[in-house]
């Protein structure tokens, strides 16, 4: 019920200047225990001197634990969990494709966020769908689908870009950009 009031209530947001990587950090903290028991390995490119990014920082962490919970239960025992963290002006030093790429303009400074598993990936004709809400992949009783929709509706909150793509390597990876502070909308 938590989940479905949130969905429709744009209140409780406390924006400020924050840094993405100790969000992040926290975030990962939190679900160590998770982590340990399926045997996930994490993996860290988290980018020094970040520029700060004006977030709800208590509604990132939800964003990225949504995130990270999705990954964990995507992946077979032992599996990668990698987060990488980035800065730079789109067009220039910081190459972005597809929707996320779309929302922001050349030039625009931004800070992403990446999410990859190892897992088998979203089957492609899922991907369209997956911030839907109550669309799940998993078997009846096991979700609700309302964990993508919240991500995409706290990540459109923040005024930011959302993207989830599989990889040739396997597995998915979703992409997060905000605009650093001052930056035009």
């Amino acid at each position: 019920v938590r989940e479905l009031l949130f969905l429709s209530a744009q209140t409780g947001f406390e924006f400020k200047d924050e840094d993405l990587n100790v969000v992040v950090t926290r975030s990962l903290s939190l679900l160590n225990s998770e982590l340990l028991a399926a045997r996930v390995e994490v993996v860290r490119g988290l980018a020094p001197g970040l520029p700060a990014v004006r977030m709800d920082a208590r509604k990132m962490e939800q964003v990225l634990l949504n995130l990270f919970i999705n990954a964990i239960q995507a992946m077979p025992p032992c599996g990668t969990l990698s987060v990488r963290t980035r800065s730079g002006c789109l067009g220039e030093d910081l190459q972005l494709n597809g929707r996320v790429a779309s929302q922001f303009r050349s030039g625009d400074r931004l800070v992403v966020a990446e999410v990859q598993d190892s897992g088998p990936g979203v089957p492609r004709e899922h991907l369209a769908r997956v911030f839907d809400p109550f669309f799940t992949t998993k078997p009846v009783g096991e979700g609700t689908g309302l964990g993508l929709s919240i991500v995409k509706k706290i990540m459109d909150l923040h005024q930011g870009a959302l993207e989830i793509r599989n990889v040739p390597e396997g597995g998915a990876v979703v992409t997060l950009a905000f605009r650093t502070p001052g930056a035009s909308p």
